[in-house]
Order: C-alpha cells, then sequence, then structure tokens
C-alpha cells in the first residue's frame, strides 16, 4: 500500500542528534539501520530505537553503504576502496578487487547490491557503472557498464538502488537542467523514466524505496521530497524545513530521515 510521504514527516517517533559525514549514509536490513556518524559506523534496533552496537571507523569518509543479504552483512564504499562489515561480531574485511587509490579524480561513489550482484558507481560524468560478483569471494568483476549504457557523456549518475520486489534498478541521474529517475532492468535496458525539471541538478540527490514499488527523491537543495508512482508519476512535492539529506524505509511501519539537525525515526 502507498503511504503519505506528507503525513509521515509531520510524526516523529523519536529524535537522534548525531554528527554525521558529508554523504549522509544510511542502510537497513530492515530490523537494523546502519549509519555513519563522524569517526563511527552506529547500528540502531527497530525495536526500541537504540543503539545496538559502535565500531570506530578510520578507513577515510563512508560515501554509501548497502545491505547484502546474500552475504548477511553490509557493504560500505569509500573514496577509494570497499568493504564488508558484519555488525554482530564487529568484523570488517576489504574488498581487495575493489580498490581506486591510484585514482584521486574518479573516486567511488554509489552503491548498491542485487542478491548476486554488487554494483559500483563513480564520481564522473558519463558515469561508469562496476558489476562485481558476490557469489565468488573474490568479488571479482563480471562488467563495467559505460556511456551511453549507463548515462549520457554530459550526464552523472547521482544514486542507485534495487527493487528486489520487482529485479529492477532506479538510478537518479543529473542532467544539465534537471534530474531524472530510470527504472532498468540489471541489463541497463530502460523500462520507464521520468524527468524532474523541479529538481536543479546538485551531487547531493538521494534515492529511496517506498512501499507500493514507490520511489523517493531526497534533495536537499530545495529541502523536498519528491515521490514517484510504481509507473513514472509525480505523486507529491513536500518540503521539509530540516534540509533532508537522506531516507529509508526502517522496516515495514518505519521511515527514517537523516537531516541537518540528526537522525529522526517516523511512523507509517
Amino acid at each position: 500500500m502507498s503511504i503519505n510521504i506528507t503525513n509521515v514527516i509531520k510524526t516523529s517517533n523519536k529524535t537522534y542528534i548525531i554528527g554525521v559525514n558529508a554523504q549522509y549514509a544510511l542502510a537497513t536490513n530492515g530490523q537494523y539501520l546502519l549509519t555513519n556518524e563522524n569517526d563511527k559506523v552506529c547500528l540502531y534496533d527497530k525495536d526500541n530505537l537504540g543503539t545496538v552496537t559502535t565500531l570506530t571507523w578510520i578507513n577515510g569518509n563512508i560515501m554509501d553503504m548497502c545491505w547484502c543479504s546474500t552475504l548477511n552483512a553490509y557493504l560500505l564504499i569509500t573514496h577509494s576502496k570497499a568493504y564488508v562489515l558484519n555488525m554482530i561480531d564487529n568484523k570488517l574485511n576489504k574488498i581487495e578487487s575493489i580498490n581506486r587509490s591510484n585514482n584521486t579524480i574518479n573516486y567511488i561513489y554509489r552503491c548498491v547490491c542485487t542478491e548476486k550482484t554488487f554494483f559500483v558507481t563513480y564520481y564522473k560524468y558519463g558515469t561508469p557503472i562496476d558489476e562485481y560478483d558476490l557469489t565468488s569471494s573474490s568479488f571479482s568483476l563480471i562488467k563495467q557498464w559505460k556511456t551511453p549504457e549507463t548515462c549520457k557523456e554530459d550526464d552523472i549518475i547521482l544514486d542507485i538502488l534495487y527493487n528486489s520486489h520487482t529485479n529492477r534498478l532506479g538510478i537518479l541521474i543529473g542532467a544539465q537542467q534537471s534530474c531524472r529517475l530510470d527504472i532498468r532492468n540489471l541489463t541497463m535496458i530502460a523500462i520507464w523514466s521520468v524527468d524532474l525539471f523541479q529538481i536543479k541538478s546538485n551531487f547531493y540527490c538521494r534515492l529511496s524505496l517506498l512501499p507500493a514499488n514507490e520511489w523517493l527523491i531526497i534533495d536537499p537543495q530545495s529541502s523536498s521530497f519528491f515521490q514517484i508512482t510504481a509507473d513514472g508519476k509525480l505523486n507529491a512535492h513536500v518540503r521539509d524545513k530540516r534540509e533532508p539529506r537522506n531516507a529509508t524505509m526502517f522496516g515495514s511501519n518505519l521511515f527514517a530521515i537523516i537531516t541537518n539537525d540528526g537522525l529522526s525515526v517516523h511512523d507509517v
């Protein structure tokens, strides 16, 4: 069932005053929510909204993170490296096949995984997408997708997400005068696309998945949420004076938002 994002953001369940890094990374497996708070990563429990565990982070700025059900762990990326993090036993392993240490310009930017593959994007126009094999212990590279399959040469991929219910990728693309949301299959073929001229392209827009296969674009520049239906129509445009930076469903009945004020958790 579709949610009303306008009503959701009006009622806050709990707010945490936290220090977050510039990328405002979030990831959840439904029961636990992982955040990056300055020099540590923190895991929150859905049942009591308390912190389960924290881990000191000394491996560089976290650009993005995602939950990997195949490995039962979180995948995290920095500018140049990728890691597998098991927060139950605080075990962190570097993925040796993903390393951009010698490239200070086109650094790693966003990531997402399916049941079988791990997608990594880079901070550059004409953004490439590297696809790695999750079933291989070495995370072997399957393919690098390049322009024009990923986006136009003068466009940049701002965020990427996977919808396991539809087996589709959501790719948020920044163009010169607007943003565009593409829904694609796993071979980058577009299913549908919607242009959002209300959003002036900026590098901090994020993408989130909502119930009923809907999508949410978070635009901190205009302090807005844009709710997109499962068939590519703009359902709602909601302003939030707290300057939202990232957001995610937290299980089936909670919604977590990172703003300039911290982390807030809302009832759905």
